[in-house]
């Protein structure tokens, strides 16, 4: 067998008798060292090229909607329009992969079919002025519409393809690593995962966002490229082990809507959860701000792509370190206390800022402090997830708390645009960020409260009712 391949893993009356070089297990899988060294490198690699493809369209889709003639509220819809699709597909997604068998796994298959989808609609949405230049030149007398009409349909077409596509990918790709990864390396395998995907956002920011006034479409071509060569390899190179037959499903009455009572009523149904969602959706609605913020520096400082970009890109790379320190404490603080510290310097940051941007050396100071808060936040929100949320319906939990995060995303990208067309004043951004940092904080020191209410660190028992 390829040494890049795990092996079955041997049963305990076999490893007790044949002892031999080490060896880490993981369901039905075990590798030796060489074979970790491989998956790890697979794996790290297919998160590189993934957080580059995704660093792209966030990035460039306000501005190519901004060149053909897109306002502020059209641009906020696009991140309706895919917050809409998330929350929607994402549980169906999640919970197929999870009952899926086959030759290939249950998480794999749903990585690998959507793969060269991803990166052709990517790519059609780089080239999507062109594409609707030649298209409106085709139809007969344009159909009575404008070029513009019918290359933002092209544009929005593409993106709504690439977005269906994706929440496949985004969905199962933090799955897979709890079965493919032996869970005594856990701990230091997501450090390393949030080391390379920092840096692969400093490379973003710092050698490739700044070229996109001259080359916009070919950055599109390169991400889907390099994004599909790698994670097809992921795909290929990596093997999933056995698993056993999906449980029965639950629930009983009247079909689909018994099991969406259900998973709704428990996810809210205790003051505790109700905090964390606010808390969730109060961060969610603050980064909506990140739409808009190229323009910020763009438009109202003067500054160039180049430096707009290099600002989170050093921001990123500088969060690396951080992230390491961070980590320890989490551990040694814990990570709702580390959630809370972490809003109330973000919170700091984006009013200091309104107040203090007003140029270049300014903006990349500010700049690289929010960068460094929203790390901060990001590199405990998870352990918090951990913490509070029940292990027996953690993915519930999760899934539950991502499309309401979702729903809010949805409603307030096209107000935050609106608002913005009509204040006439990309600065508020600021302000819109600060006061989601500023519900954030009261949210999770709520939290916290009845976290220790429950038991504590030392005998926390998860709330299953309104008490």
């Amino acid at each position: 067998m390829n040494s890049v391949f795990p092996t079955p893993a041997p049963s305990s009356a076999a490893a007790a008798t044949a002892p031999g070089p080490k060896s880490w297990s993981v369901g039905t899988l075990t590798y030796n060292r060489r074979q970790l060294v491989w998956l790890f490198f697979w794996i790290l690699l297919a998160d590189f090229t993934l957080t580059l493809m995704e660093s792209v369209m966030p990035s460039l889709l306000p501005l190519s909607l901004k060149e053909i003639g897109a306002s502020n509220t059209i641009i906020g819809l696009t991140v309706t329009i895919s917050s809409a699709m998330n929350m929607v597909l994402n549980p169906v997604i999640s919970t197929a992969s999870d009952r899926h068998r086959g030759p290939r796994g249950r998480r794999l298959p749903f990585l690998l079919w959507p793969t060269p989808f991803v990166a052709l609609f990517l790519v059609l949405t780089g080239f999507s002025p062109q594409i609707g230049a030649w298209l409106h030149r085709q139809l007969p007398a344009g159909w009575g519409l404008s070029a513009y009409a019918v290359t933002l349909t092209v544009m929005f077409t593409c993106m709504v393809l690439f977005q269906a596509c994706n929440l496949f990918v985004n969905c199962v790709y933090w799955y897979i690593f709890a079965d493919l990864v032996p869970h005594a390396l856990m701990g230091r395998f997501l450090a390393l995962l949030r080391i390379i995907g920092q840096f692969a956002s400093f490379v973003w920011g710092a050698y490739i966002f700044g070229l996109a006034d001259r080359y916009m479409p070919w950055i599109y071509l390169g991400g889907g490229v390099v994004y599909a060569t790698s994670f097809l390899l992921f795909c290929w190179r990596v093997r999933e082990g056995e698993y056993p037959p999906p449980p029965p499903r639950a629930g009983h009455g009247p079909g689909w809507m018994a099991w969406v009572q259900d998973y709704f009523q428990s996810c809210v149904n205790a003051p505790l959860w109700r905090w964390i969602i606010l808390a969730v959706v109060a961060f969610q609605v603050a980064q909506i701000s990140n739409l808009y913020w190229v323009f910020f520096g763009r438009d109202t400082l003067g500054c160039s792509l180049d430096v707009i970009g290099k600002i989170a890109g050093w921001g990123s790379l500088i969060s690396i370190p951080l992230v390491i320190v961070l980590g320890w404490l989490v551990d040694r603080l814990g990570p709702a206390r580390m959630v809370l510290a972490g809003a109330v310097f973000s919170c700091a940051v984006a009013a200091a800022s309104f107040f203090s941007i007003h140029g270049a050396s300014s903006l990349i100071a500010c700049g690289i402090l929010a960068v460094v808060g929203v790390v901060w936040v990001q590199a405990a929100m998870m352990p918090m997830y951990i913490q509070f949320f029940p292990a027996a319906r953690y993915g519930q939990f999760c899934s539950a708390v991502n499309m309401l995060g979702m729903l809010a995303v949805m409603l307030f990208s096209v107000l935050l645009g609106a608002l913005i067309d009509w204040l006439g004043d990309y600065r508020w951004l600021l302000v819109w960020r600060a006061a989601g940092w500023a519900v954030m904080i009261p949210a999770v020191a709520r939290a916290c409260v009845l976290y220790r209410r429950h038991g504590g660190p030392a005998h926390y028992v998860p709330p299953t009712g309104p008490a």
